[in-house]
């Protein structure tokens, strides 16, 4: 009985030292210049048409963008900073840069749109003409 409670209790300690997330694997050129195709805006999307001064106007022509989180999005504009050290090659055509640019524009279309639609836009803009910030 004792021996099968000490096993117990070692198997126990086995599953809880266990890592529970894959392994991070590094980057690679193909990889980063797959990601940076798939996240970015498309040539024809409605980033590129987009009317800045209206709020809401829908997709962001890169379907993933509009599921990810900010979290999410967060991680994948530090990936594109990673690959711009590792894919010198597409660096001078801002490949990278642009998916940057893009999920910077997606950040703040959502802040933008939060504060209209908790009606804030307001008392932000009064805050900022105080000096708070």
């Amino acid at each position: 009985m004792k021996r099968y409670a000490i096993l117990l209790i070692l198997v126990i300690l086995a599953l809880f030292a266990s890592p529970t997330s894959g392994q991070q694997h590094a980057l690679t050129q193909q990889q980063c210049q797959a990601d940076a195709s798939a996240w970015g805006p498309k040539q024809d999307s409605w980033f590129n048409t987009v009317d800045l001064s209206k709020p809401n106007q829908g997709s962001f022509g890169v379907a993933s963008s509009d599921r990810a989180t900010i979290d999410e999005i967060n991680l994948r504009m530090q990936e594109m900073e990673q690959c711009k050290r590792i894919d010198v090659a597409l660096l001078s055509s801002r490949t990278y840069s642009n998916v940057e640019v893009f999920y910077m524009y997606v950040t703040w279309q959502r802040r933008h749109d939060f504060l209209l639609r908790h009606n804030l836009r307001d008392e932000f803009l009064q805050e900022d003409k105080e000096g708070k910030r």
